[in-house]
């Protein structure tokens, strides 16, 4: 999604210019943290299962970094949703459920850093996962559904025009 957008900088105001180059870095970012982790838990400490529980500072960093692309994300597709029908309730909605979940992915590494047990961390915090997720689920079938919305209203005359010139 993020090279697609990265394609057609066009359609974005100056201010939006940033989107695809800050998600790449921090996609890339992510990508290292997620190596890092893998190889502490397979290389590293292989044969070690009490290393398994343990929650390495890559794994909690890499929620917050993953949170923030979605929001990003989120947030970009939302303001799509602000140009296509001129109102601002629906894309703020999704722009207060984009800062909930980048807030609820920080409250998560910021817990499993304390607790350094993810077995621990999901038995007594698993709520804020459950949270974070819902919010995630929430403000992608928003904006999924606000964008099917708009642009459902447009297609008609795209299909009309395809169809008469292939017909006629």
């Amino acid at each position: 999604m993020v090279s697609i957008q990265a394609l057609r900088p066009s359609d974005r105001p100056r201010g939006l210019s940033f989107h695809p180059r800050l998600a790449r870095i921090l996609e890339t970012f992510y990508t290292v943290l997620s190596v890092c982790y893998l190889y502490d838990v397979t290389i590293s400490n292989f044969g070690n299962p009490a290393h398994i529980e343990a929650a390495p500072w890559t794994l909690d960093i890499s929620v917050t970094v993953q949170g923030a692309v979605g929001t990003i994300v989120q947030c970009f597709f939302a303001y799509r949703v602000w140009k296509l029908s001129r109102s601002i309730i629906w894309p703020t909605l999704a722009w207060i459920g984009s800062a909930t979940r980048l807030a609820l992915a920080i409250t998560i590494s910021v817990l499993n850093l304390q607790t350094h047990n993810i077995v621990v961390f999901s038995k007594k915090d698993n709520w804020v996962v459950v949270s974070s997720l819902a919010m995630s689920l929430s403000v992608d079938f928003l904006n999924v559904a606000s964008l099917t919305w708009y642009l459902s209203g447009r297609k008609s005359d795209f299909v009309q025009c395809v169809f008469s010139s292939k017909i006629g």
